[in-house]
C-alpha cells in the first residue's frame, strides 16, 4: 500500500498495523488514486452541468482540505447510523487533507499529461493494454487524450 488510507488507519487503530511501501520503489509510476470520470458524450452535451458539478466538488474538497475536523464532523453527523468509529473518520480526514486533496502546487483537481503518460508507458511496456477487440496495442497510447482539466472552476 503506497500510503495508509482508510483501511490502513483502521488496521492501525485495531492494533494490526499494515506495512506501507512506496510503489515507486518497485518501478511503478505515480498514479491518480481518486478522480472524477465522465464520457465525452456527456461533456459535449452538458458542459455547463459538468462545470457546475466540478465547482461544487472543488468547493467541498477545498473546505475539507482547509477544515478537516469540521469536514469529518459533517460526514459523521450525516451518516450516524453507519459511521461508528469517529476516531477513524477524524484521522482519515486529517490524512486526506494533508496528502490527497491538494496537489504539490496547492491546486485541487488538476492532473498532468506527464503523469498519465508515465503510467500509460508503464502499462504498455508490461503488455497490459489491449484494443476494443482484446488485441495487445502495438504503440503506446497518447495519454493526453485520456483526461481534461477544462471543466474545472479555474480552467481557462
Amino acid at each position: 500500500m503506497p500510503m495508509p488510507t482508510w483501511e490502513g488507519l483502521e488496521a492501525e487503530l485495531n492494533g494490526k498495523p499494515l506495512k506501507n511501501f512506496q510503489l515507486s520503489d518497485y518501478g511503478f509510476p505515480a498514479i491518480y488514486s481518486t478522480l472524477v470520470a465522465s464520457s465525452d458524450q456527456f461533456l459535449k452535451k452538458n458542459p455547463e452541468v459538468a462545470k457546475k458539478f466540478l465547482a461544487a466538488v472543488d468547493k467541498g474538497y477545498r473546505y475539507a482540505a482547509e477544515h478537516p475536523d469540521q469536514a469529518a464532523d459533517l460526514l459523521i453527523s450525516a451518516n450516524k447510523s453507519v459511521l461508528t468509529n469517529t476516531k477513524l473518520v477524524k484521522e482519515s480526514e486529517q490524512l486526506l487533507a494533508k496528502e490527497y486533496y491538494k496537489g504539490a502546487d496547492g491546486a485541487i483537481g488538476t492532473q498532468s499529461a506527464a503523469r498519465w503518460q508515465a503510467f500509460a508507458d508503464f502499462e504498455y511496456k508490461a503488455g497490459l493494454l489491449v484494443d476494443a477487440n482484446g488485441k495487445k496495442l502495438t504503440a503506446t497510447p497518447k495519454a493526453s487524450t485520456f483526461f481534461t482539466d477544462a471543466y474545472l472552476p479555474d480552467a481557462k
